[in-house]
């Protein structure tokens, strides 16, 4: 039986993505300009840790909590570690159990989190299509995947007869179809950096193109191209659906958040390794742009003895930096 991916990553002690979910959960927050944050309707993939069905309840309050899960084998132990009864889970992969969901009955606005550990694979372009074409305006879907750059198997490298560039583009067309690959894509050597534009190029056409089937006028909107590492290169894309009753709201509620990207610019999280002392010396200085933009900070009168690339990368993201204690709970 193949180890599950819970088994091999432990979802609560990544601190990037640990980051990234505060950001999430302050970014849904703003939605309750449009509705009570309780009435919306969270679908993510919660595996046997739950991590952020347990935030985005117990912070947000949301209390219509889906959990898609693939590992059938592990039926027991996935309802075992459920924090919390109000959250469902349905077992089955994402493709099999998003289009038998009952869209059209559901009334509530949702925020939709389909949190990939794999490359970008077609059938999830299918996934997409499905989520946008039936979620309710006002609805946030957002998408994660890897984005490693793909290495040539090492036995082949010193009898190899295609490039890495050439090798690189032909396992995204076996693993999303040539139709959705933009051309230009096929001019880049496809590493992690340009894998950024393209994988968010076709996961933002796909989103597109779905939105523009639907029967209602709505509109789409990108907040995230977030990129961050903690064993994985992964990105994380998405954003809101809304119409036109919604519009003014939508283009105010989240510009106070500095990690929002409209566009192809990625905001990339990066969690420094720093001590408790150094934390607490950064925590006294921010916020301050003065530090941000030089990445100098002052404890008294001596410069703290960190690069300027760590203090500005914590001062990115010192409102959500995770703080891990060991507890007896």
């Amino acid at each position: 039986m193949e180890t599950p991916n819970f088994e091999r990553i432990n979802y609560s002690l990544r601190p990037a993505k640990h980051v990234e979910r505060k950001m999430f959960c302050e970014t849904f927050s703003k939605l309750s300009t449009l509705d009570k944050i309780q009435n919306y309707r969270y679908i993510g993939m919660g595996s046997a840790y739950f991590s952020d069905f347990t935030l985005f309840h117990k912070t947000l309050g949301i209390r219509k909590l889906l959990s898609i899960e693939g590992e059938k084998n592990y039926k027991e132990r996935i309802h075992f570690n459920k924090p919390y009864a109000c959250i469902k889970v349905k077992f089955g992969y994402t493709k099999d159990v998003l289009p038998i969901l009952p869209w059209s009955k559901w009334k509530n606005k949702s925020i939709v989190w389909l949190d990939f550990t794999e490359k970008l694979m077609e059938y999830m372009l299918g996934d997409i299509d499905i989520v946008t074409f039936n979620i309710n305006p006002g609805s946030i879907f957002l998408i994660s995947v890897n984005i490693e750059r793909e290495e040539q198997e090492k036995e082949y490298l010193s009898n190899r007869k295609v490039t890495d560039k050439e090798y690189r583009i032909k396992k995204l067309i076996d693993n999303v179809g040539r139709k959705h690959i933009p051309q230009r894509a096929y001019d880049l050597n496809l590493n992690v950096e340009k894998n950024k534009e393209i994988i968010r190029e076709i996961i933002n056409n796909t989103i597109i193109r779905s939105i523009q089937k639907r029967n209602d006028e709505v509109y789409y909107k990108q907040l995230f191209n977030l990129y961050y590492k903690d064993s994985a290169d992964m990105l994380t894309v998405g954003g809101i659906i809304y119409n036109e009753e919604q519009k003014n709201k939508v283009n105010t509620i989240f510009n106070d958040l500095v990690f929002i990207r409209t566009d192809e610019e990625c905001f990339n999280i990066i969690v420094p390794k720093l001590t408790i002392r150094e934390i607490h010396a950064l925590n006294k200085r921010l916020p301050n742009k003065e530090t941000l933009n030089t990445g100098i900070a002052k404890h008294g009168d001596k410069k703290i003895p960190l690069s300027e690339n760590d203090v500005k990368n914590y001062a990115n993201i010192y409102r959500y930096f995770p703080t891990f204690t060991e507890s007896n709970l």
